[in-house]
């Protein structure tokens, strides 16, 4: 019933399937699917109700009501749907329970690619304090190499933007990109060489030392990277 009154409505304001599609930014199929009420080929019901709330309102529809008469509670969508069967009360609606549901999702996505990569994105006010910095589409690329003959961890920023932590063994080679330059910091610098286009910057310093290393050697930190490096050690 509902697929059949959002046709008519679509069809009496003149809109394409098509037209629909670019307004709501829901696929074709699916629009064809609530027209056909065939509800079962898309993939949940939180789609399901998400998309007559965004079908309706492109239509001039009272969403609410849509989603009433989905569920089967009321038959004219333009008036007002209330329950009878429910105790009076606070109503926790569709959209609030998505809007915890996705904020969930972005915390645990953000936490587990922070626990993964050890990537961290400086802020606004590190930018502005880099700003001298900041990437130059037009400069020249460089390459950072550095190779192991000794088992050490390893910090590496690049272009004051990213930082990744790294574990190399005997024979490793780790190879990084970059525009402005790099900084390391290397739990062994006796055990590894590194190169900036394939040009050896010598010593680092001897085996078992801790040193930190900016390539090229006037390249400078910003302050978030600082207190980064201040604290940061190998993982245990």
């Amino acid at each position: 019933m509902v697929g059949r009154l959002l046709k008519d409505r679509r069809n009496k304001k003149g809109y394409s399937l098509e037209e629909v599609a670019e307004i709501t930014h829901i696929r074709l199929e699916y629009l064809r699917d609530i027209e056909n009420e065939r509800f079962d080929r898309i993939p949940s019901e939180l789609y399901v109700r998400g998309y007559l709330r965004s079908y309706a309102r492109a239509l001039d529809l009272n969403a609410e009501n849509i989603i009433e008469l989905y569920c089967g509670g009321k038959s004219d969508p333009e008036q007002e749907c209330i329950d009878i069967n429910k105790v009076p009360g606070k109503r926790i609606t569709v959209r609030e329970i998505s809007l915890v549901v996705l904020s969930i999702a972005v915390v645990v996505t953000v936490f587990i690619f922070t626990l993964r990569y050890e990537r961290t994105e400086i802020g606004t006010e590190d930018k502005e304090a880099i700003s001298a910095q900041n990437t130059d589409k037009d400069a020249e690329l460089k390459f950072l190499r550095i190779v192991a003959h000794e088992t050490t961890w390893l910090i590496v920023v690049t272009d004051n933007r990213t930082v990744e932590e790294y574990v190399l063994k005997r024979g490793d080679i780790l190879v990084k990109e970059g525009y402005n330059g790099f900084h390391l910091k290397i739990g062994n610098a006796g055990g590894v060489s590194v190169f900036l286009d394939n040009e050896n910057i010598g010593y680092l310093g001897d085996r078992g030392q801790v040193v930190k290393v900016p390539v090229p050697e006037d390249y400078k930190m910003s302050k978030a990277f600082r207190q980064l490096f201040q604290k940061r050690g190998p993982r245990q």
